[in-house]
């Protein structure tokens, strides 16, 4: 398989490609550039793989590294003691020349759904309908008694809770092991497909249900997957990733048209901050979460909401906001930020954006007249101590 690179952000030129090799139309996030007959493309706020028609793989690369954007996925979904026993892994991975986020994710599903095999699969029961000659389980009189009087070879009708393995996070890991599959390169596919067939042949061969992405979200939120089925914790990330549904689980939608997998690393890159900051003050008795308990517009008519990305509350006070910058903050986002800070009585406020290229943590404070202050906090996300031990102390420097 053929893979084509580029970098999130940066205008990459595809030699030899002609627009017919693009999807039509294109995913959200991509920008189309054609010079003398030469394509081009640009990704904003967009991460992943994308099919070719030519038959190769386009892969976006994050601006922030891939290993440094995988530790955003797991921490944004709270699943970071995973992450951190497997973070040297990634890193190491994200070295070779044929890493991306889905295939980093792709290569440890297809490890956690051995180990869930080894380990044993989560097992449920269902109701169903029964017919037979003796009573099991529930009886269901009416429609007995009439089987009985059309003399029936079976006419006992019972409804009975039957033990089965096709559960939300098994059918998902089943999508996803097919769809990892499809990510890797022909030597690992191969690998992943013979998983991928054993899995269906020891746990369940169902497909994803609607409703299946969200159960599996509010049972990550409930810390669900812990204790003696912490082995499914993993999988269950891993899945969500190559699955692209990573936003679906972190509050918005992500692109996902045909098989290209692609996420919003803006979505992702607020999502870590708000639980990294959640996980160091909800313990201390804080209220941490998008746009606060309360409700608040720019007008007195309820028009034009606003819904900073970081509220932090106390004994119903709110105490800081913060704005997540998947860039480098302008001129628009300090005065949103200025409307946030007068709609909620504070005068002091956060934007929160990587500090890019390996810089060290940078804080910048500007200002007004009326005695209103933005902190303009630069993250070295290539530095996840640093960065995740600002946030946990993020109220010492307001």
């Amino acid at each position: 398989m053929s893979v084509r690179r580029i970098e999130e952000e940066q205008l990459g030129w595809l030699p030899g490609l002609s627009p017919d090799d693009l999807p039509h139309p294109l995913p959200a996030g991509l920008t189309l550039y054609n010079r003398q007959g030469q394509v081009g493309l640009r990704a904003r706020g967009v991460v992943g793989t994308m099919p070719l028609g030519n038959g190769e793989t386009l892969q976006i690369v994050p601006k922030v590294g891939q290993a440094n954007f995988l530790r955003m996925l797991y921490r944004a979904l709270g699943a970071h003691q995973v992450l951190d026993r497997q973070f040297e892994d990634f890193a190491r991975y994200s070295e070779s020349d044929e890493a991306t986020v889905s295939n980093l994710a792709a290569r440890q599903l297809a490890l956690r759904a051995r180990d869930i095999m080894k380990l044993g699969a989560t097992i449920t029961r269902s109701p169903v309908i029964r017919r037979g000659r003796a009573v099991e389980g529930q009886l269901i009189p009416d429609q007995t008694a009439l089987a009985v009087a059309r003399r029936d070879h079976l006419p006992v009708v019972n409804r009975v809770r039957e033990r089965h393995r096709s559960t939300p996070e098994n059918r998902m890991v089943r999508d996803a092991l097919h769809a990892a599959s499809r990510i890797l390169p022909k030597s690992e596919a191969e690998s992943v497909g013979r998983i991928a067939r054993t899995w269906e042949q020891r746990v369940t061969r169902e497909r994803m249900r609607p409703r299946d992405i969200s159960v599996v979200q509010e049972r990550l939120a409930r810390k669900q997957f812990g204790g003696p089925r912490d082995y499914y914790q993993p999988a269950v990330v891993a899945a969500m990733i190559v699955l692209g549904i990573v936003g679906v689980a972190t509050e918005r939608d992500v692109t996902v048209e045909g098989d290209a997998h692609l996420l919003d690393s803006a979505l992702v890159f607020e999502s870590y901050l708000r639980e990294v900051v959640k996980e160091s003050l909800g313990p201390q008795g804080y209220y941490v979460g998008k746009s606060g308990r309360t409700p608040r517009s720019l007008y007195l008519s309820g028009r034009f909401g606003l819904e900073p990305d970081i509220v932090i509350e106390r004994d119903q006070h709110t105490i800081l906001i913060a704005d997540a910058k998947y860039k480098r903050p302008d001129s628009g986002d300090h005065y949103q930020l200025l409307s946030y800070l007068r709609a909620h009585d504070l005068k002091a406020g956060m934007l929160l954006s990587p500090a890019y290229e390996g810089e060290a943590l940078a804080l910048e404070t500007e200002r007004t007249p009326d005695g209103y202050r933005c902190i303009t906090i630069g993250l070295p996300l290539d530095d996840p101590i640093a960065s995740e031990g600002f946030l946990a102390g993020i109220l010492d420097h307001i």
